[in-house]
């Protein structure tokens, strides 16, 4: 497993805590196919589908969030954005390197360290501040 799910900084929105456990569930299962793959012989191309899959929500992940800073006027919107921005291009780039060379370890080191390591620390870094002020406009809108 690549993101122990408990590993997961809980943080102030829950709908984010939820995207961020489905992300780690497609991450999860992905790494479970390349080793099965690598280990049985499977067909690479089994990994083509859920890989795009992965990359999809990220992006979905990543432009919801986006839009919901920009909607409530969250002044660090372009140093969040700009992580995001880095993250898909280095899983774009992973990625057309699997569908080039089917690079089995390279795929393999962006699922189990590079893309886990980034998300527990975006997370607990930028995330966490993001949900603590949506959570407060959130609050303060309800009580206005």
């Amino acid at each position: 497993m690549a993101l122990d799910p408990e590993r997961i900084p809980v943080i102030a929105v829950a709908a984010m805590n939820d995207v961020h456990q489905h992300e780690a569930r497609l991450l999860n299962s992905l790494l479970a196919r390349l080793h099965r793959c690598a280990a049985e012989g499977g067909s690479w191309a089994d990994l083509d589908g859920p890989l795009e899959e992965l990359l999809r929500h990220m992006k979905t992940h990543f432009a919801a969030e986006e839009a919901r800073m920009l909607a409530e006027g969250f002044a660090p919107y372009p140093v969040h954005k700009a992580e995001h921005d880095r993250m898909l291009v280095r899983a774009a780039d992973a990625a057309g390197a699997w569908r080039e060379r089917r690079d089995s370890a390279a795929l393999q080191a962006f699922l189990e360290r590079t893309l886990p390591d980034w998300l527990l620390q975006h997370i607990s870094t930028m995330d966490a501040v993001t949900a603590q002020y949506l959570h407060a406009r959130e609050c303060a809108t309800v009580g206005a």
